[in-house]
């Protein structure tokens, strides 16, 4: 091919993985923002008592949710990505499993019945309440399978749009109905009304792109494969999930309502800045997905991780030590005097940043490299370490010790992880990428929460800290210059074009091999 060809295409890659880039990240602002003010307007309207309950049925849904999304969204977008004349058949499948599983969680819903009493649902309207909260997961993982086919044929533009009108019907039904001054049961209705109609969009902007130009005659078939490659990260979910709920499910059984309105108030914040990272790989998830198919590609693919990772690390640090130090000010922010000992399960939580970005990078990695199935066994070593340090603590500690747990349980994670990325793929210099990072931030920030409490202090604070810590980074050459080009506009990796192959694939024969 002549060079000028491959300089036209490497442009067009970096071009289209830019403009992705930026809608997904839209989207992702605007959703942080529409789930802030939702959170905003619940916990000012219904008070502390109202806002633990509506929490705690939504961490119940949250758990549940994965039964019905069925891990298969990273399997609908690497498919889809290297073998685009498929889509159609991967859509397809991916709606009916879908709507199968929709049926088996209400019937594991009808059977969590009888336990959740113990948990002081036992009224008509808290299970009326769960219903609409599990309709409303249900639409959302319909919708996401769209997203998947949108991400996948690299038209992110689409699943923007879809997105961001979703988020602001579930905002404007939730002013409806404090406006109206009606119940916790009516709100969610309300949203899951929010959730359909956005569905309902979703399906009329997919029919406008075209992408699905035929139906499938292969519909068990093709039901099947997806069921097998999906149920690996279904359970990576379903665990992640777990992890990150159990806390709720433990306060909610040794407590009550407002240890969960305290602890839940801090984590609503923490969970949508975590997408944050996956927002900015799912640009990039085709081209991943390429280089993991293609063992030439491995190193290529190695660098973009390292590069990615130390991206990841070096920006982390510093925001989540001055998000700790303000702590208090975005807790009083958010909500109000009420929940103000919230703050000191935010300076805990928002340390688990690092960590999540981390393992974000690293899923995303062995699901390119046809590896999820290794992210069923960290995961479910992270529930059972969140959920036996969470037993041992929330009694004596409550959400203090919980938070304590679950920024534990995600460094055990991101171990393990990172040790199964190093086996299949390579190593990444860790120490190199966290001691200055790690030792800077820390060194700033607990002198900061002893001894700072005026606001322009705290201000002041931040501006030193941010001057020593890049400081730092020039002095130690941490990150160059050279990698910093790389990551952003991958200059040093060939084009890879979409793949034309069968799906599900006839033979392995071009993945990596097994661990």
């Amino acid at each position: 091919m002549h060079p000028s060809s491959n300089k036209e295409k490497n442009n067009g890659t970096y071009k289209v993985i830019a403009k992705n880039s930026f809608f997904i990240i839209t989207s992702r602002v605007v959703e942080f923002g529409a789930g802030l003010l939702v959170l905003v307007l619940i916990a000012n309207h219904f008070g502390v008592q109202d806002f633990g309950e509506f929490s705690f049925i939504r961490a119940v849904a949250f758990i549940l949710s994965p039964l019905v999304a069925f891990g298969s969204l990273r399997i609908i977008v690497r498919d889809i990505s290297v073998a685009k004349e498929r889509t159609s058949e991967i859509l397809i499948a991916g709606f009916a499993l879908n709507l199968l599983m929709a049926i088996v969680v209400a019937a594991v819903l009808a059977g969590l019945v009888i336990i959740l009493p113990a948990f002081g649902l036992k009224s008509t309207t808290q299970i009326a309440s769960l219903y609409l909260a599990i309709i409303a997961e249900t639409c959302l993982a319909m919708k996401n399978t769209v997203h998947a086919g949108f991400f996948a044929h690299e038209i992110a533009h689409f699943a923007a749009l879809t997105n961001i009108i979703g988020r602001l019907l579930v905002v404007a039904s939730v002013v409806v109905v404090i406006w109206l001054r009606q119940n916790l049961v009516i709100l969610f209705f309300a949203i899951a009304f929010a959730n359909l109609a956005g569905v309902g969009i979703t399906l009329f902007v997919l029919k406008l792109t075209r992408i699905i130009t035929s139906g499938s005659k292969r519909v068990i078939s093709n039901l099947v494969f997806l069921f097998k490659e999906s149920f690996p990260i279904m359970i990576v979910v379903f665990m992640g999930q777990g992890y990150i709920y159990v806390n709720t499910f433990f306060l909610r059984f040794f407590h009550d309502n407002w240890h969960v309105a305290m602890f839940e108030s801090s984590q609503r914040i923490i969970i949508p800045l975590s997408m944050v990272s996956t927002s900015i790989l799912l640009a990039f998830v085709p081209t991943l997905s390429r280089m993991g198919r293609n063992i030439e590609s491995h190193e290529e693919l190695l660098q973009v991780y390292r590069n990615t990772l130390k991206f990841f690390f070096l920006t982390t640090f510093p925001i989540c030590a001055i998000a700790a130090v303000a702590a208090k000010p975005i807790i009083l922010t958010i909500y109000n005097d009420d929940f103000s000992p919230a703050a000191k399960s935010l300076q805990i939580l928002i340390w688990t940043m690092i960590p999540l970005f981390a393992n974000s990078l690293l899923n995303f990695v062995l699901t390119s490299l046809y590896k999820q199935r290794l992210l069923l066994i960290s995961n479910t070593l992270c529930f059972l370490v969140n959920a036996a340090l969470s037993w041992a603590l929330v009694k004596d500690f409550s959400y203090i010790g919980v938070s304590y747990a679950a920024l534990i349980a995600n460094i055990v994670l991101f171990f393990i992880n990172y040790h199964f990325v190093s086996v299949v793929l390579g190593r990444a210099r860790l120490y190199s990428m966290t001691i200055i990072p790690g030792l800077v931030s820390l060194f700033f920030y607990y002198p900061a929460v002893a001894m700072i409490t005026v606001t322009l202090n705290r201000i002041l604070w931040m501006v030193l800290f941010v001057i020593v810590y890049f400081f730092m980074l020039w002095g130690t050459r941490i990150i160059t210059v050279h990698e910093i080009t790389s990551l952003l506009n991958f200059r040093k990796k060939k084009p890879l074009d979409a793949g034309t192959g069968s799906w599900p694939p006839k033979n392995d024969s071009c993945l990596p091999p097994k661990i």
